[in-house]
């Protein structure tokens, strides 16, 4: 079956930002997916990105067709081509598997990965690292452990966990080290937050402007609540539920 490789193009801006997809059904079904569902389960970027131009910004366009089975491979050489992913600063492209496979890519590992691709399982499935590869994750794992930083990225805890957690933290100095280490890893990076989304994120510096340009903010998105007897700090996005709760911004002062 054939697969048809498409590209979005964002003409309102210049230079003319880009996304790279896969589809088997019709171009203007699939646009209009993008605004329907991005913003609950596809891409955010390109989603926010269709709302805040319009849609008569934006152009579809079929740019190859092929099997099924080479479709992933190609969708990687596209992306690479039009500099679609948001890393590179010209597109909403936000993840692609290739991306990480790309340096095993050649060798004993290729057949193993395109048929990983071609039947939806994850690039690295049965796919043999040498001991140096493995070394190397399994020490900045230990190292992510070590500062509290290795967790399931947007893992939402219940109330009953965060608790615990704050509680079991409750009372701890962190040594000079372990302050520094943080300080280390944290380097280059700023938090932003989309009250839309109700969503916050811990990126490179360097990404910020085409996150700012796709309605998100800087900063973590928090303000500090009190109703006199306790004191929270609180998501922007809740700020109304807390003041008819009879909460009020600032800290309780002594």
């Amino acid at each position: 079956m054939k697969v048809k490789i498409y590209l979005i193009t964002n003409t309102a801006v210049n230079p003319h930002m880009y996304y790279i997809g896969l589809t088997k059904n019709e171009l203007d079904r699939r646009l209009k997916e993008h605004i329907t569902l991005g913003r609950h389960e596809g891409n955010k970027l390109l989603s926010d990105a269709i709302i805040e131009y319009g849609k008569r910004n934006f152009t579809i366009e079929v740019i190859e067709e092929v099997d099924e089975s080479e479709a992933r491979i190609k969708e990687y050489y596209y992306i690479r081509k039009y500099k679609s992913h948001y890393r590179d600063g010209c597109g909403y492209n936000m993840k692609y598997e290739s991306c990480n496979y790309e340096k095993h890519y050649h060798g004993a590992n290729r057949d193993q990965i395109k048929e990983n691709i071609k039947n939806g399982r994850p690039w690295n499935y049965r796919i043999s690292f040498s001991q140096q590869s493995k070394d190397k994750m399994i020490k900045t794992k230990k190292h992510r452990y070590s500062l509290g930083l290795y967790t399931k990225f947007n893992t939402n805890h219940s109330q009953e966990t965060k608790n615990k957690i704050a509680e079991s933290k409750r009372g701890k100095k962190l040594t000079e080290e372990h302050k520094n280490k943080i300080a280390e890893c944290s380097s280059g990076r700023t938090w932003i937050h989309n009250k839309l989304l109700k969503e916050r994120k811990f990126i490179k510096k360097e990404e910020i402007n085409l996150y700012l340009l796709n309605g998100w903010e800087s900063g973590k998105g928090v303000v500090w609540m009190n109703n006199v007897v306790e004191c929270l700090c609180v998501n922007i996005w809740d700020y109304e539920n807390y003041t008819e709760k009879g909460f009020v911004c600032g800290r309780i002062k002594k």
